[in-house]
Parts: C-alpha cells; sequence; structure tokens
C-alpha cells in the first residue's frame, strides 16, 4: 500500500500479480509477470533414472535406515536459462529468414550540426523554380 497509496495493492494474493499506476492517481493497471529462470535441460523425451535411494530395514520391514540422492548437488553450478536458449534459437531463425529489427528510436542528432555534413545527407531537397530552399537544420521527427 505505500508504493501506490492504494489499498487495493494490499489484495494482491497471487504469485506475480502487480499494479502499474498510470500518471498520478489516474489509472492503476493490474498484471501478471512471468518466471523464466528454470534450467534448461535438452531432451527430446522424458528420461526416467532408477531409484538411487537406500532403505535399511530389520526383520520385521520397518525401516531403520533411510538415505537419499541429493540431486541438486548432481546439477551443474550455473546451468543455461531456457529464456537463453529460447532467445538464441529465435534470433537463429530470424537471421535465417532474413528479418531485422527495426530501431525503437532514431540515433541522436548530434550537439553541432555542420552545413556540408546536411548537404551530404540530403543531396536532393526539393526545389522549384524561383523559390528559395534554404538549409537551415535537421528536425528529428520519426515518422
Amino acid at each position: 500500500m505505500d508504493v501506490i497509496k492504494r489499498p487495493d495493492a494490499a489484495e494482491l494474493s497471487v504469485t506475480g500479480r502487480f499494479y502499474v499506476q498510470v500518471g498520478f492517481n489516474e489509472l492503476f493497471e493490474l498484471g501478471q509477470s512471468a518466471w523464466a529462470g528454470a534450467p534448461y535441460e535438452p531432451s527430446d523425451r522424458m528420461e526416467r533414472t532408477p531409484d538411487q535411494n537406500l532403505t535399511i530395514i530389520d526383520r520385521l520391514g520397518r525401516i531403520v535406515k533411510q538415505t537419499t540422492v541429493n540431486k541438486r548437488k548432481i546439477r551443474q553450478a550455473n546451468p543455461e536459462k531456457q529464456i537463453s536458449r529460447i532467445n538464441e534459437y529465435l534470433s537463429n531463425i530470424a537471421v535465417e529468414e532474413g528479418i531485422k529489427i527495426r530501431p525503437l528510436w532514431l540515433e541522436p542528432i548530434p550537439a553541432v550540426i555542420y552545413l556540408h555534413e546536411l548537404k551530404k545527407k540530403y543531396p536532393n531537397a526539393p526545389s522549384f523554380y524561383g523559390e528559395i530552399n534554404p538549409v537551415i537544420g535537421e528536425v528529428d521527427d520519426p515518422v
């Protein structure tokens, strides 16, 4: 409740749910986040592992002592994550298909712009007979 100053946040009970505040007390949208940190274990089919637990019993069949194999120690220290492999797979498909990412924004305009650089960048600025069409600068207008 302290973050968004609304009692709605206290009612969140499902893991991964959150509220996004848009503006100043204008709109609160409920969202769901995902966890993608599972280790990647490549396989085409489910593999069954034999039971390696050891149980010692007495003559009456009661369990005297029991041991279990710690499967966490068997796994790698830093296994590759599923999300990394998915990103790599999608990236390879995009390269094969010739799909390129369109940038979200243009390169920033330099602080100092020289006229000769603008004339090189825009060599064929439209001009009509008798019209004055001076090059005076550059506008950052992504269309």
